[in-house]
């Protein structure tokens, strides 16, 4: 494993020609390196300022770059350790050319995450406002820019830590009557239940708001369905508004998963085109359709398109059945308005929350799907959540919630049952260890390492 002694560098802007890249480096030979790079004394490097100067080849001599260099002191930096930035042009050449004197003079490439993860380690923030991080630079959305915001200026950490400290204020009144049963009374139980039950309404309370808002900022998936040749493709195309899937008359055209994303009001919308459903006829077909019904599993509504235009067959019927044990939204699409109607629809109408009648063709009704859609996910687009309010950003910190709440759930239901104070100690103060873990008070090395490095270099 390689050492936070090491000097380490990454380029934090993306890889590829553009006006300027920026290059980033922690550690004590920072200001090192900037010297040596640029030929200049350290002793004339000033702490936060802006400096233009030559990048040189410590081989050749050979000027490579005129460049813009930054040092950052410690402890006042991101990562707590001594910093610098170069900002050099973004030539591909002149960026592979800076790093490799980097290396030459000591330094290393970062691991994913290291510069956040040096910035934890430090304790210049902690695992919430770190995730934080990568939550805003990874958003598909405004809202998941703005929940993040909420969680970085450290207020989620701090609330979070509000309830742990009640749990410890409560555990230290328990166990005090444990130890000293002579002089500290011991809690009666419906103390102990009030308590336990108003911190479990505020876990549930962040918890659902937290798994709304994750929803809201990393976009809902919606998978279109159908037997062939009913428009599901068209459909897409319609909704996307530009041509992203081929459309022919031909059955079976689409064999395999197309996705493509947009924002209807601010929310971000995922929309997979599938292999039209029915009696497979080659192995091909067979295989595009299980990956078909293999997306309904993990969409967040279902859009079953059917053409209004034709009789009811077999393939419908698949299609419904296909979905009809499905815990999801479900949409009934009846395409081609514009042709006479020979579909009879009643009988399967209950399978559906809602039915809606569209003519892709000549762009009738796609702006009902849209209204429906935000409807569905309760987000009228133009609202904002409460900000103000506890959210957490990512499954790792929900799970953590989760598993606090059940433990707690033990203790409220020891004390119901009058089983010994200590017993419930046991649930309580492993309750709050649980929720230590959020902001990374207490967790392992191996588990700091496997979060961080999910994380993109540079960062």
């Amino acid at each position: 494993m390689n050492t936070d002694e090491d000097t380490i560098f990454a380029l934090s802007t993306p890889l590829g020609t553009s006006a300027i890249a920026v290059i980033r480096i922690s550690g004590s030979k920072s200001i090192e390196l900037i010297s040596k790079i640029f030929g200049i004394n350290k002793e004339k490097i000033k702490n936060n300022l802006a400096s233009v100067g030559w990048i040189y080849d410590p081989e050749t001599g050979q000027r490579i770059d005129n460049a813009i260099y930054i040092y950052f002191q410690s402890p006042r930096t991101f990562t707590g350790e001594d910093m610098a930035e170069i900002h050099c042009h973004g030539g591909l050449i002149i960026i592979r050319k800076v790093m490799s004197i980097l290396v030459l003079l000591g330094a290393r490439p970062a691991e994913n995450g290291e510069f956040s993860k040096r910035a934890f380690l430090n304790g210049k923030m902690d695992l919430v406002q770190a995730e934080a991080i990568m939550e805003a630079i990874s958003s598909k959305s405004l809202h998941g820019v703005l929940s993040a915001a909420s969680r970085l200026d450290g207020s989620t950490s701090s609330k979070i830590k509000s309830i742990s400290d009640s749990l410890k204020e409560l555990l230290t009144i328990i166990e005090a009557s444990i130890d000293f049963p002579e002089d500290i009374d011991e809690p009666h139980n419906s103390n102990i239940i009030k308590s336990l039950n108003d911190i479990c309404e505020s876990l549930k309370k962040i918890i659902i708001n937290s798994k709304k808002s994750i929803k809201e900022s990393n976009g809902y998936k919606i998978v279109i369905i159908g037997k062939p040749n009913v428009g599901k493709s068209s459909l897409l195309n319609a909704l996307l508004k530009h041509e992203r899937a081929i459309v022919t008359n031909i059955p079976g055209t689409t064999t395999d998963i197309i996705e493509s994303t947009i924002h209807i009001k601010g929310v971000p919308f995922t929309f997979v085109d599938t292999a039209g459903i029915r009696e497979p006829s080659n192995i091909i077909e067979e295989k595009g359709i299980s990956k078909a019904v293999s997306e309904i599993d993990k969409s967040d509504i279902i859009l079953a398109v059917f053409d209004i235009s034709r009789q009811f067959e077999n393939d419908d019927k698949i299609v419904i059945d296909a979905i009809a044990d499905k815990k999801v939204k479900k949409i009934a699409i009846l395409n081609k308005i514009d042709l006479d109607s020979k579909l009879d629809f009643d009988n399967y109408s209950h399978f559906f929350e809602n039915i809606i009648k569209i003519s892709v063709k000549d762009g009738i009704g796609i702006e009902y799907i849209e209204d429906l859609l935000l409807e569905l996910v309760s987000f009228g687009g133009n609202e904002l959540p409460n900000y103000e309010d506890i959210l957490l950003g990512n499954d790792r910190q929900i799970a953590l919630c989760e598993n606090c709440l059940g433990r707690l759930y033990n203790a409220i239901s020891s004390a119901k049952d009058d089983l010994p104070i200590d017993v419930l100690s046991i649930d309580i103060r492993e309750a709050i260890c649980i929720l230590d873990n959020i902001s990374g008070i207490s967790l392992s090395d191996e588990i700091v390492e496997g979060i961080f490095s999910k994380f993109c270099v540079g960062k």
